[in-house]
């Protein structure tokens, strides 16, 4: 009787150290669901982009495997006491929050996406204190790659692997001409584009290292090792792909290596390549579970009131969250910027330079829903110019001009072969302008420049420009924006004609905030 009588009390006692643990987690629980449910736009722009894109597929697996890792660190974190850290928790909940709101006040997903997970993250840290979160800091920090990052990559990528395939076709006896992304062999010509850049291998063999070192590995330093693999294989293996691609044109035909057939192909040897990455891995695997992943000891003393103190933490994160949405919505009221009854006359350009018939102009179709575009061409008799102006109001859904990696969608079959900004400033008191070189069947080659007016300030830094948008959102600037691009047939003298043109263009006129600004 006395031995049933001893186990009795030895499971009250078990139950009772699980006590707030459990309360923890249901705490825990009920605050994220809650800030699912107040940042749904959120959540459902986050799963459209999964699900949407060849990039990012792999995200949706992104919780799943950081809740087996969470699950893996369990004793760890029975064996850590519940104190809810609402100094640190709430520090990172308002920094969060405070990165959300930006997003939202200036269109950009990314702070948004980088936002909502900063608050889930720091919604564990809130609630069940900082031993806790140290216990499932691996599975905390793998939600990042639940994140769609990296757009701004993808120009290095495509030059490293154009740069590195040339080398190898050149070592290996190829005849090459390289122009940007572009590779002509005499087999014909072969594009680096964005999908070829390897960014997606990357982020997906990022995704399986963080899962190989949160589960077979326990020294913090073979971890380092496994995740830097796995960005070094993906890359090396990429410029290899490409180089693959180009020998098999050489070697048997350039239809066997163009089309649909160059990304099969591609897939099956970077999913090879991804294979034997995982073997040498799990050779080289420790043995045991993961550091620090034991019952320990038990827990120190809780909160002497673990129900109501978790109810009001995990009510504080869900205020929080409301706090931030509704100051999003009060400083997010449209503004209102009518589209002019007739053409605007066309800005000043002193000099030599004279408009041309208006048919000459190039008007890209920009991104977003701008207020009014207008394109004017020109010519010094030497080169034409085309200047097109895309006026935004700068509040509002779909208004943004700068989220995105173009401010134009590509018509037909126009490709961009190079992109980035002009290395020098060719034009006094004008900022660096942003280029790109876009190639469209039937009509050559453009060399593009152009620029970000917010407010009256002028710049081609999408992050400066963003900052602007933001100023101009609270009230700290005006509310018109607009984008000016320069346009002008690629080919030797076309950055040194768009120059020209920008120096005598009366730009302080043009960048000023339209009527109906704020």
């Amino acid at each position: 009787m006395s031995s049933r009588f001893m186990m009795f009390q030895t499971a009250q006692r078990a139950a009772a150290d699980l006590r707030p643990h459990v309360l923890g987690a249901a705490a825990t629980a009920a605050a994220v669901a809650g800030l699912l449910g107040v940042f749904h736009a959120t959540v459902v722009s986050l799963v459209q982009v999964w699900t949407s894109s060849v990039i990012y597929g792999h995200g949706i697996l992104i919780p799943l495997i950081a809740g087996y890792l969470a699950y893996q660190r369990l004793p760890l974190v029975r064996s850590a006491p519940v104190r809810p850290a609402l100094g640190f928790g709430g520090a990172g909940l308002a920094a969060a929050g405070g990165i959300w709101l930006a997003g939202s006040l200036t269109e950009t997903q990314l702070l948004q996406h980088v936002g909502l997970i900063g608050m889930l993250q720091s919604t564990v840290l809130l609630i069940l204190g900082v031993r806790a979160a140290l216990a499932l800091a691996f599975p905390l920090v793998y939600l990042v790659l639940a994140i769609p990052f990296g757009e701004s990559l993808l120009p290095t990528l495509q030059d490293l692997t154009a740069r590195h395939t040339t080398q190898l076709l050149r070592a290996t006896g190829v005849p090459v001409f390289v122009s940007d992304w572009k590779m002509v062999t005499p087999d014909g010509a072969f594009l680096v584009a964005e999908v070829c850049a390897g960014l997606q291998y990357i982020l997906a063999c990022l995704a399986i290292g963080g899962l190989i070192a949160g589960i077979w590995y326990r020294t913090p330093w073979k971890r380092v090792v496994v995740l830097a693999l796995a960005v070094a294989v993906p890359i090396g293996a990429n410029v290899l792909r490409a180089y693959g691609i180009v020998m098999l044109a050489d070697l048997v035909s350039f239809e066997a290596a163009s089309g649909v057939a160059h990304v099969v192909y591609g897939f099956i040897f970077l999913s090879a390549v991804s294979l034997v990455f995982i073997a040498i891995a799990a050779a080289f695997r420790e043995s045991g579970v993961p550091a620090g992943v034991h019952a320990g000891t038990p827990p120190g003393a809780g909160p002497r009131r673990p129900g109501a103190t978790l109810a009001l933490a995990a009510a504080f994160a869900i205020a929080l969250g409301l706090g931030v949405k509704g100051t999003a919505a009060g400083l997010a009221a449209p503004v209102a910027l009518d589209a002019p009854a007739a053409a605007p006359s066309a800005p000043a350009a002193g000099g030599p330079w004279a408009r041309t018939a208006s048919g000459d102009a190039w008007l890209p179709a920009f991104k977003g829903r701008p207020v009014a575009t207008d394109a004017w061409a020109y010519t010094d008799g030497r080169a034409p110019v085309s200047l097109a102006v895309a006026r935004y109001a700068n509040s509002g859904e779909g208004a943004d001009m700068i989220g995105g990696r173009l401010f134009f969608r590509p018509a037909g079959d126009s490709r961009v072969t190079h992109r980035g900004r002009v290395a020098a400033a060719r034009v006094p008191g004008l900022p660096r302008p942003a280029y790109l070189r876009l190639e469209q069947a039937g009509t050559g080659e453009r060399l593009v420049w152009y620029w970000y007016a917010v407010g009256g300030r002028l710049t081609s830094e999408p992050i400066t420009g963003k900052a602007y948008q933001l100023l101009a959102r609270l009230g700290l600037g005006d509310s018109g924006a607009r984008l000016i691009v320069l346009a002008t047939p690629a080919g030797e003298g076309a950055a040194d004609a768009l120059a020209r043109f920008a120096g005598a263009l009366d730009m302080d006129a043009l960048k000023a905030s339209p009527a109906g600004g704020k």
